[in-house]
């Protein structure tokens, strides 16, 4: 089985003037990465590989999250292609994830991230900064994660953490 945790980055600063690859986390998504990276910590929710956007808020977001999990940040992907990409280009870096590994999360952008889960479970879900899709796949390889092969499993909003 494997599990794909699909997170859209916590709240970005819109300060004038700063190109939209380089906005960094307001407030309110400094506070909200630490506390989703604890709320994983707490319910035993572990990476075996974090995979995020290029983008600086998508970076921010997932070392605040590995820094709650003692996830090593040298060990955090940047992946250029899924900046404001189509839910398609998701799935070539899903399909070129080591086999071996079982938990993946991957933070990426609206509406990419919900077009993504929508694409694999059929759900559509209201995904707002800080949401967290939970998938499971009944399969071997991530080269079978396709659309409408993977389950729902939770949904996790900032409300919950």
């Amino acid at each position: 089985m494997k599990n794909l945790y699909i997170i859209r980055h916590a709240k970005s600063d819109w300060k004038s003037g700063v190109k939209d690859f380089d906005r960094e986390l307001n407030g309110r998504g400094v506070l909200e990465s630490k506390e989703l990276g604890q709320y994983f910590a707490n319910n035993n929710i572990k990476p075996e590989l974090i995979i995020c956007s290029a983008a600086k808020r998508t970076i921010l977001t997932s070392l605040s999250i590995g820094a709650e999990l003692n996830y090593p940040a040298s060990n955090i992907q940047q992946e250029g292609s899924i900046y404001e990409a189509h839910y398609e280009k998701y799935l070539p870096v899903i399909w070129g994830v080591n086999n071996e590994l079982n938990s993946l999360f991957i933070v990426g952008h609206n509406p990419g991230v919900s077009d993504l889960v929508f694409a694999l479970t059929g759900e559509y879900l209201e995904y707002k900064t800080s949401c967290v899709a939970q998938i499971s796949f009944e399969v071997n390889s991530w080269e079978e994660v396709l659309p409408n092969t993977g389950k729902l499993e939770q949904f996790i909003t900032p409300s919950q953490f």
